[in-house]
């Protein structure tokens, strides 16, 4: 507690190295790779971010977006222990015992693990094998070709539409068409299926 509190003080520094001169929050930069160290090395939770350094920039954002700027006086008298020498007012997330870290955890916990575990519900394989079904039939085939090559013929610069946007059109009348058959052949259907 003695650590989160002295660390949520911190404040901001300009960034000389940018352009545009932006806060940094070295303090609380500390602060969020202590939670990162805590919630995915240690307590291993799912659906959060395993990239150490995206999370934790996610997670200054967060904290520096939810404290509040408050008297000292009108804090939790467990909360006014912590205040730094002299000062009239501090850094908090909430006014109770433990100075916000239970709504910080919640808020991580409730909106970042359960998105990720939509996102992750929400990919169907069978929608990409539809699109590679659309963009693969024989009246598409020598476009696709032509698309993937990378090159552009000045038949394609003369056009008023671009090109790939035209093909793109064509082919999603094709991929929303309820008619389309997809080849699909047997022994992918069997339960020891290896892809080779």
């Amino acid at each position: 507690m003695d650590v989160f509190m002295k660390l949520l003080q911190g404040e901001g520094v300009r960034d000389r190295k940018s352009k545009e001169q932006l806060l940094k929050f070295p303090d609380i930069k500390k602060l969020a790779e202590k939670f990162n160290s805590l919630w995915n090395n240690k307590l291993k939770l799912d659906g959060l971010d395993q990239n150490k350094s995206r999370f934790e920039n996610k997670l200054v954002g967060l904290i520096v977006k939810l404290r509040r700027h408050v008297d000292v006086h009108q804090l939790d008298d467990d909360l006014q222990q912590y205040a730094p020498v002299g000062a009239e007012k501090m850094y908090v997330l909430t006014n109770d015992e433990n100075g916000g870290q239970e709504i910080l955890t919640r808020q991580v916990l409730t909106k970042w693990c359960t998105a990720a575990v939509k996102k992750t519900a929400n990919r169907n394989p069978s929608v990409a094998t539809r699109a590679m079904a659309a963009f693969c039939l024989p009246k598409h085939r020598a476009a696709m070709s032509h698309y993937l090559s990378g090159k552009w013929y000045r038949g394609d610069l003369d056009q008023c539409s671009p090109t790939d946007k035209a093909l793109a059109e064509e082919v999603l009348q094709d991929f929303k068409d309820p008619n389309l058959v997809i080849y699909r052949p047997d022994y992918m259907d069997n339960e020891d299926h290896d892809p080779e």
